[in-house]
C-alpha cells in the first residue's frame, strides 16, 4: 500500500509536513546547482540554431551542476494557494550524486514534523505527528498529487536557478550590452510543448557567468509559469577553489486570475561540494516509534 502525503485541509502538521514533501522533495532530487562559463554573445540577433553562442548559453545553464555532487541547503518557503491560504515552513535538504537525499520539514512551532531519506532504491520516511516510521521501495511514494501541476524539471528549475531541459533550438530574441548585460532568449526542448523564456544576466565577477534572472512559459499542465530570481550570491564550492552564483530567493508563480498559486522560497543557507558522512543518509526507528513496510 503506498504512501500518500496528507493534502491542504487536514491537520496543520500534516498540512505542512506533506506540502513541504511534495513541494521540495522532487525539486532537490533534480537540483541542478548553478555552476556554468559562456562565451560573450554576438551583436545580431538570430533565428532558432542547434549551434552558437546562443545555444551555447542554454546548454551552458542545462550543464550547470553536473560537477558538483552535492548539495546541502537550509531556507523556508510560503506557498499560497488559490483561495488564499498560506502555508510557511522551514526545510533543511541534502542531496549526493547519484541517488541519496535527506530533507526535514519543520512544523510551525519549529518542532520536525517529517524527515525523509532516500538511499539507492529505498525510501525512509519518519513521521513525528503519528510516530511512524514507513520504509519501503523508493517507488511506493506518491508523489503526483502535488499542489502546483508541475513536472520534476519544470520544479528544478523553479528552485535552482538552473535550466533543468536540455536545449534543442536556441532563438536570441532580445540583445544585451556592457552597459546592461541583460540577454533573453527563447529555448525549445524536447522535454516541453512550449519553449521557454529565459532573461539572463552575466556576473559581474571575472567568471562571467550567466545568471537567469527570470523564466516564464507555459507549464505542462497548459498553466502559464513564472519565476524570478533575486539575491543572487556567491557560494564557495568545498571541493575545490571555485565560487558559484545560486539565487536565495526564488519567486515562482503558476495559473491565472483567481486560480493563481505562489511559491516563494528564501535559502539561508547553501553548501556546494562538501564530503557527506554516510550516517546522513541513514535512518533508524526512534524509540516509541512504530515501523509500517509501503
Amino acid at each position: 500500500m503506498k504512501k500518500c502525503l496528507s493534502s491542504p485541509g487536514s491537520r496543520s502538521e500534516m498540512t505542512l509536513g506533506g506540502l513541504a514533501l511534495r513541494l521540495v522533495m522532487v525539486s532537490f532530487l533534480a537540483l541542478a546547482c548553478v555552476a556554468c562559463q559562456s562565451k560573450a554573445l554576438p551583436l545580431e540577433l538570430m533565428g532558432p540554431k542547434t549551434q552558437g553562442p546562443g545555444f551555447e548559453l542554454a546548454q551552458s545553464l542545462y550543464d550547470a551542476g553536473r560537477n558538483i555532487k552535492s548539495l546541502a541547503a537550509r531556507g523556508s518557503a510560503t506557498y499560497v494557494a488559490a483561495n488564499g491560504g498560506r502555508h510557511h515552513f522551514q526545510f533543511e535538504a541534502v542531496t549526493l550524486k547519484p541517488d541519496n537525499f535527506s530533507l526535514v520539514v519543520f512544523g510551525p512551532a519549529g518542532n520536525p514534523a517529517f524527515r525523509l531519506v532516500l538511499a539507492s532504491q529505498e525510501v525512509n520516511l519518519l513521521d513525528y505527528g503519528q510516530k511512524t516510521l514507513f520504509t519501503g521501495p523508493r517507488d511506493q511514494l506518491e508523489m503526483e498529487n502535488l499542489p502546483w501541476p508541475l513536472t520534476p524539471e519544470e520544479l528544478a528549475s523553479v528552485m535552482s536557478g538552473a535550466l533543468a531541459f536540455s536545449p534543442e533550438q536556441v532563438e536570441i530574441t532580445r540583445l544585451g550590452s556592457d552597459q546592461k548585460p541583460r540577454w533573453e532568449l527563447q529555448v525549445w526542448s524536447p522535454l516541453t510543448q512550449n519553449p521557454l523564456r529565459l532573461a539572463i544576466d552575466q556576473s559581474p565577477n571575472e567568471s562571467r557567468e550567466p545568471i537567469l534572472r527570470r523564466l516564464n512559459t507555459v507549464a505542462q499542465s497548459g498553466e502559464p509559469l513564472d519565476v524570478a530570481y533575486n539575491e543572487i550570491k556567491l557560494v564557495k564550492r568545498r571541493d575545490k577553489e571555485a565560487e558559484v552564483s545560486f539565487p536565495h530567493h526564488v519567486l515562482a508563480k503558476i495559473g491565472g486570475g483567481r486560480g493563481q498559486r505562489s511559491l516563494e522560497i528564501r535559502y539561508s543557507e547553501v553548501v556546494l561540494g562538501a564530503d557527506l558522512p554516510p550516517g546522513v543518509f541513514v535512518l533508524a526507528t526512534p524509540p516509541g516509534f512504530a515501523q509500517q513496510w509501503l
